[in-house]
């Protein structure tokens, strides 16, 4: 299929006329063998491919002649470089077979020979001993031993980059890493980013010459821990989660790379994918579309990681964990990392490079080991980086000339498309998430997965005598804490259920309140249709309250509509009435708390954005001025985490959900916190903060109306420290780091704190 799928590109790409003979090897030979005939080639194969539609393609080969095995490089250039190409011929006729570029008549592709690099200039002075002693004079200064190493090459991907062992005197080792000039600046700062720690191995940067993009690295033993996956060996992987938390654990690289956003890695991976086999061109552009919009609803904390981390980069055998390869290191998430490590399991398990049903065993423990530290991603989260992940690598066996390329494309796209529905990883038991039984925090996750075990402890919760269980869908999972789990029951009949499931047991303080609120006034009888949702029992083995599911959709769906400000006014109402609905708790949560959000909170943005700390310290220093003139004497129960997510709307109806939060504060903190969440939302999706201004007068209006006017500035107070607080998470939710800059001004105006009087317009204490 893959020969015919060659064929087929290069009968799409006339631009490039010496596509098709450069991707046949047995053509490839022959012309060269035909351009060179001294040149006894008894055995060519290819091992990469770089491809530009209609620009160039390049292929590097690897020959056996009967003299040495040779590494070679082909590119086929198109008609806008003729010229360039024409100025080869001249050293076609060259007494030392590929000694120079060769020119490959009518094929307009030219042939190098290594060390013959166009874009690695410093090949050659690595290669040869004479030149690479000097180089590594400056190189590897700090280790004389290194100076005369032998070099062995470990990796090379021509015009990108080499990767070699030197072996020098009295046993040194040492790794030389050569770079084309677009990619040495980011290695050089990456190559000091990390540190070693109890578990992980990173390799001690010795020194690097600019001149040559040249970077030397300690040597790290070990076995790769591919090879052991594949022989079975599963029991690694959990000393290999570990290890990837401490690196995780590390403050990001301070010099920012700019890096694409996921929506964009995801639509040039699609792109890749139409042009090598544009019949799975549509399949990957929707995959794109539907992760890229995914990836950006997920809130993750920025670290440092890997970027680029699979079982290929790292090394086991001992106590330690060596990691390899940091060029790719710089701020991202957590998933990100986990993401790439499982998607290239998924890939080994397609091809059948991995034993039957070990990638369970693989996950779970590489989780484990994960959460020995902290807690990993959620679980939705890691699932859609998985499959980004997954979709980025469908152009592999493509660039990696695997036989049958084409079908091992189709395989993993589809393997995309079921891990995006939720579907279990290989080899997983049917019916469960395979993710959610690694927590071990939670170890009755998978018997609540499982709708027959589940079915025993809905029906004693429920009260009911007999509970079917239709289905048991992990809505969300925060490992290590919490996750939500939707049942859909036959018997009784149509029923949905919701189960808040927590680690430190079943939240039964919080489904105290919400029964109290439903038997009251937020009932099914309720006048002003204002409820909140049904509880309907706890399930103490499963750590679990359950609640009647709520059909509907978030307020946040209705801002920009006509009835925008008017469901806004409702939700005011919402709160004014769980403000005076009389339900108390012992749980407290005032100006005072805020502050400490804020202390913990706002430091990471000066470590990310290192130039913004003076600027971070005079917020956080009037956030504590204005947190002392807040006026929060006045008690009743909040929800705390009061915004439009929190409000379902069902034709008219407004339903009130998530009240885990629930506490006694002032009036003023939710509606103060509803604002901000405007502002934030208005600034990121249209770039104005005022996006949703009639929405924030709306609801400014409407509370002072129900509460009293005395209120108007502890709500804006309130207000201002939300923004405060958004400026810390903008760092670190997805899809939201455009927003920090303009929600730091904007904090700044309302704060005072503006370099210009003029925009100090928005004082914390005024309005808008």
């Amino acid at each position: 299929m893959s020969r015919s799928a060659d064929r087929a590109l290069a009968e799409r790409d006339r631009a490039l006329p010496g596509l098709g003979v450069l991707l046949d090897a047995d053509a490839f030979g022959a012309a060269l063998q035909a351009a060179l005939p001294s040149l006894a080639i008894s055995q060519i194969s290819a091992n990469y491919v770089r491809y530009k539609p209609g620009t160039r393609c390049l292929v590097a080969y690897e020959l056996e002649t009967p003299g040495a095995r040779l590494r070679i490089h082909a590119v086929a250039h198109g008609g806008d470089v003729a010229t360039k190409v024409a100025k080869l011929a001249s050293v076609a006729a060259n007494d030392a077979p590929l000694r120079q570029p060769l020119l490959l008549p009518g094929l307009q592709t030219v042939v190098r020979a290594f060390p013959d690099d166009a874009r690695l200039r410093s090949l050659g002075r690595v290669v040869v001993p004479e030149s690479r002693a000097r180089l590594l004079r400056r190189a590897a200064a700090p280790q004389p031993a290194l100076w005369s190493a032998d070099l062995e090459v470990l990796s090379y991907k021509p015009e990108r980059r080499l990767v070699a062992r030197l072996e020098g005197s009295r046993g040194a080792r040492a790794v030389l890493r050569l770079y084309r000039d677009a990619d040495f600046a980011r290695a050089r700062a990456a190559a000091r980013s990390l540190e070693s720690r109890e578990v992980l191995r990173v390799p001690v940067a010795i020194d690097h010459s600019h001149t040559h993009r040249v970077l030397t690295f300690s040597w790290l033993t070990g076995e790769p821990l591919r090879r052991r996956l594949a022989a079975g060996a599963a029991t690694e992987s959990r000393r290999v989660g570990r290890a990837l938390a401490e690196l995780h654990g590390q403050a990001p690289p301070r010099k920012v790379v700019a890096t694409p956003s996921s929506g964009e890695r995801l639509r040039a991976v699609a792109a890749a994918v139409e042009a090598i086999l544009p019949e799975a061109g549509a399949r990957a552009s929707r995959s794109a579309t539907r992760l890229a919009s995914a990836l950006a609803g997920f809130a993750s904390p920025v670290c440092a990681i890997h970027g680029d981390f699979h079982a290929d980069q790292v090394l086991v055998g001992g106590d330690a964990v060596p990691v390899l390869d940091l060029d790719e290191v710089r701020a991202g998430t957590a998933a990100e990392d986990l993401g790439c490590f499982l998607a290239h399991l998924e890939r080994d398990a397609i091809c059948g490079e991995l034993p039957n049903g070990s990638i369970d065993a693989i996950r779970d423990g590489l989780l484990a080991g994960y959460a020995d530290l902290t807690r990993p991603p959620d679980f939705e989260s890691l699932a859609r980086h998985t499959a980004a992940a997954l979709l980025a690598l469908s152009p592999e066996p493509f660039r990696a000339r695997v036989p049958e390329w084409a079908a091992r494309t189709t395989a993993i796209l589809e393997r995309v498309e079921s891990i995006s529905r939720g579907a279990p990883a290989q080899g997983a038991r049917p019916g469960r998430a395979a993710p959610a039984a690694v927590d071990v925090a939670l170890p009755m996750l998978g018997e609540a997965l499982d709708p027959e075990a589940a079915a025993e402890h809905l029906s004693r919760a429920l009260g009911v005598p007999e509970v079917t269980v239709a289905s048991a869908k992990l809505l969300r999972h925060k490992p290590g804490r919490r996750c939500l789990v939707e049942y859909a029951l036959s018997e009784p009949a149509g029923w949905i259920a919701l189960g808040k499931m927590r680690a430190r047991g079943a939240d039964v303080r919080t489904d105290a309140v919400q029964r109290l609120l439903y038997q009251g006034r937020f009932g099914p009888d309720a006048e002003d249709a204002i409820r909140v949702p049904e509880p309907l029992g706890v399930a103490p083995a499963l750590r679990m309250t359950l609640q009647r599911r709520v059909p509907g959709s978030p307020l946040t769906e209705h801002l920009w509509t006509p009835e925008g400000p008017a469901l806004v006014r409702r939700a005011v109402e919402a709160a004014h009435k769980l403000h005076t609905q009389g339900v108390s708790i012992d749980r407290e949560h005032g100006r005072a708390d805020e502050m400490r959000v804020l202390r913990k909170r706002l430091p990471a943005v000066s470590a990310a954005h290192p130039g913004w700390e003076r600027r971070i310290r005079r917020l956080l220093e009037a956030c504590e001025q204005l947190a002392a003139r807040i006026d929060d004497s006045a008690r009743c129960g909040v929800h705390r985490d009061f915004y439009a997510d929190q409000l379902v709307v069902t034709d008219g109806d407004i339903t009130l959900v998530d009240l885990d939060l629930y506490c006694m504060g002032s009036p003023a903190l939710d509606i103060g916190n509803f604002l901000a969440h405007l502002t934030e939302l208005a600034l990121r999706r249209t770039g104005d903060p005022d996006g949703l201004v009639a929405c924030e007068e709306s609801m400014t209006g409407r509370f002072l109306e129900l509460a009293g006017s005395y209120h108007a500035e502890a709500v804006a107070a309130y207000q201002t420290l939300t923004l405060a607080r958004h400026v810390a998470l903008s760092t670190h939710l997805d899809g939201r780091g455009n927003t920090t800059a303009p929600l730091l001004e904007l904090c700044e105006e309302r704060l005072g704190l503006a370099a210009d009087p003029a925009r100090a317009g928005r004082a914390a204490g005024g309005s808008r």
